[in-house]
């Protein structure tokens, strides 16, 4: 460095050293100079566990020519690849944001400090980060679709998730505040599934019992054809609500209507292209209506034990039932099961 030449006219000659457009020597200096300084100012610290003494730091006030020169170049050069692994970080294509992580370096005058204030912050986390299990068979049952639904959280809620479809079993980890909000999306995705589940049971029950047909006509004559086991349900449950038609979409969006009337099915667009529909029953005298809040039930299964989610409305009644009649009489509610049968 020129100014620090014997040499008094070399010393103020101020000579501009001309670099890139984007680096500046004279700025690059000076910044590493300021954290030199600094780094006087704050001393050694302790890394994590890492004891003092262990870190042997040279100080910049009282460095001779040579390594006052040395450590400048150092700082500049670890300024430069920081840089440099900054701008390769924002520039890859494949990079993502994961867990979020947080570097903290204490700084204190003694060790035993350094190492009370890590202990502090440890407690106060594990105070603050708790572990939640959702135990439901329905887990068992999940698609590659609802299952990726469910990962989706980490990162909205940034929690982490843990999924075991063999065993029935899901556990959420996180902040305390963000993992309350996990569990409620965690439990509506659960219920969304498992009222589908109750519904395709439903359906196959009524199929045993009733099957709505259209008629179509061929060349060869009328045919019979069956309609799929949900638009069955579908139209069986609004005739007997006595609605006066019922409509339903197919796989392509178009919305159909079934006029119980007239008995008959026109798509919405061209309601003067009709064809006839017809109901028959399979059973007389015998009803299939489940309870709507049951779960759904495996054809050998006579009793069914479910376990109630506080997020059930029949969990929070219950609850409420108990709270007011027990008040004062008993610890805690560990959990509610529904017997079906």
């Amino acid at each position: 460095m020129l100014r620090e030449s014997k040499d008094d006219k070399v010393k103020e000659a101020n000579v501009d050293v001309r670099t890139g457009r984007k680096w500046v020597a004279k700025s690059a200096v000076e910044d590493a100079e300021s954290l030199l300084r600094h780094r006087d100012i704050v001393g050694v610290v302790t890394s994590g566990r890492l004891g003092f003494g262990n870190i042997h730091q040279p100080l910049w006030q009282s460095a001779d020519t040579r390594h006052t020169r040395e450590l400048v170049q150092q700082e500049v050069r670890r300024g430069k690849e920081d840089l440099q692994e900054k701008k390769k970080a924002v520039s890859t294509k494949q990079w993502k944001v994961s867990k979020s992580v947080l570097n903290l370096v204490v700084y204190a005058k003694k060790q035993n400090d350094a190492d009370s204030a890590l202990r502090s912050l440890e407690e106060s986390l594990i105070d603050d980060y708790k572990e939640k299990v959702i135990d439901d068979p329905v887990i068992k049952d999940l698609s590659k679709d609802q299952e990726a639904k469910i990962m989706k959280l980490e990162e909205t809620c940034e929690v982490e998730i843990d999924i075991n479809k063999r065993i029935g079993l899901i556990k959420v980890r996180g902040l305390i505040e963000n993992l309350s909000e996990a569990m409620d999306e965690v439990h509506k995705i659960l219920r969304d599934i498992e009222r589908q589940k109750q519904k395709q049971q439903h359906a196959k029950l009524v199929k045993d019992m009733v099957q709505w047909y259209f008629i179509s006509v061929e060349d060869t004559g009328q045919k019979l054809e069956e309609y799929p086991p949900e638009v069955n349900l579908l139209l069986e449950q609004a005739l007997k609500n006595n609605e006066p038609q019922a409509f339903f979409l197919d796989n392509s969006g178009n919305k159909y209507i079934v006029d119980f009337t007239n008995y008959e099915e026109y798509l919405e667009d061209d309601p003067s292209d009709t064809v006839a529909v017809l109901r028959k029953s399979k059973m007389t005298g015998s009803g299939f209506d489940m309870p709507s809040n049951w779960a759904a039930m495996d054809q050998n299964e006579n009793i069914k034990i479910v376990t109630l989610q506080p997020a059930d409305k029949e969990y929070q009644d219950v609850v409420k039932d108990f709270q007011t009649n027990m008040a004062g009489n008993y610890n805690s509610i560990v959990k509610l099961l529904l017997c079906q049968g």
